[in-house]
């Protein structure tokens, strides 16, 4: 049996497993409006990889990661496509990934798209998968999504459409990220944070849950779009939004606390070693328990 897992990954990650140089016919016009989709946050077509050894193989999807690869190197420029520059703007056109600021490299890097991973196959397997994936889209998590109650879904979009994501660095804010906001607290993540646990914990949700409070302090605290008010942070910064409440910290102060956090952080630092693409319960607790300490330290 063809064994796999499918989870949402960062184009970083996913550069990091494929070490083999994957080949694609597609023009290099077709290769720009494929970066440009992801940057406009259009759903990807699901990439299907295998493990073999200390990488991985691509079975699908290997348009989409060859473009990726190949413009991180340098391959190509973005070219004129006025429907997507209508969405992320002019500025991109002519633009190389070296081109890119250290910001904008940072967010293409962080942009997610599904993945699934199979354990090393048989050649017999391998054939199948290769001949069977020609237009292979994310139907299982999909379909499996649309089951969920639209009643959870609409009190989660009443928290998303808040003016505080209107502050956060992440490109087309989803309710998956609400949630996870509700997936942690003070004692750490209730689960591994990946896409079957928030399908599972949105189907277990209140729909008498309120974090309206919390927010209003962020919108107080983040009146611009920041940095650092990334996907892999939120929930960190939420929990301890929550003990400011508590505490009666004002949102200046408890945007120094963070600001402060952030911009002193260390490469050696036990939050930042938590913070790669991996979604491990371990590794979010760890770096909610690092900022809440910070918090009430220095709050």
């Amino acid at each position: 049996m063809i064994k796999g897992i499918s989870d949402k990954h960062t184009i970083n990650w996913v550069k990091r497993q494929v070490k083999e140089k994957v080949e694609t016919v597609i023009s290099p016009k077709e290769k720009s409006d494929t970066i440009y989709s992801l940057l406009a946050g259009v759903p990807a077509p699901m990439v299907v990889l295998e493990e073999t050894g200390k990488s991985c193989s691509v079975l699908n999807g290997k348009d989409l990661i060859a473009s990726i690869i190949q413009f991180i190197h340098g391959g190509f420029a973005l070219e004129k496509n006025e429907v997507f520059e209508a969405e992320v703007g002019e500025g991109y056109v002519g633009k190389t990934y070296f081109d890119f600021s250290d910001d904008e490299k940072e967010r293409f890097l962080d942009l997610e798209i599904f993945v699934n991973t199979l354990d090393t196959l048989t050649e017999i397997q391998r054939k199948l998968l290769t001949n069977s994936y020609t237009a292979l889209q994310p139907k299982a998590v999909t379909q499996e999504l649309e089951t969920i109650s639209c009643e959870a879904d609409a009190v989660l979009e009443q928290f998303l459409n808040h003016k505080f994501f209107e502050a956060v660095n992440i490109n087309a804010p989803s309710i998956d990220v609400v949630t996870q906001l509700l997936m942690v607290s003070e004692e750490g993540a209730v689960s591994e944070l990946r896409v079957k646990d928030i399908i599972d914990f949105k189907q277990n949700l209140s729909k008498d849950v309120d974090m309206s409070k919390e927010l209003d302090l962020l919108a107080k605290a983040y009146t611009e779009k920041t940095t650092y008010l990334k996907k892999t942070h939120l929930p960190m910064i939420y929990v301890c939004a929550g003990l400011a409440l508590k505490d009666k910290v004002k949102p200046v102060k408890f945007r120094e606390v963070m600001d402060s956090f952030f911009d002193n952080m260390s490469d050696d630092c036990k939050y930042k070693k938590a913070c790669d693409s991996s979604t491990s319960k371990s590794k979010a607790t760890m770096r909610i328990k690092e900022l809440v300490q910070y918090y009430k330290d220095n709050k």
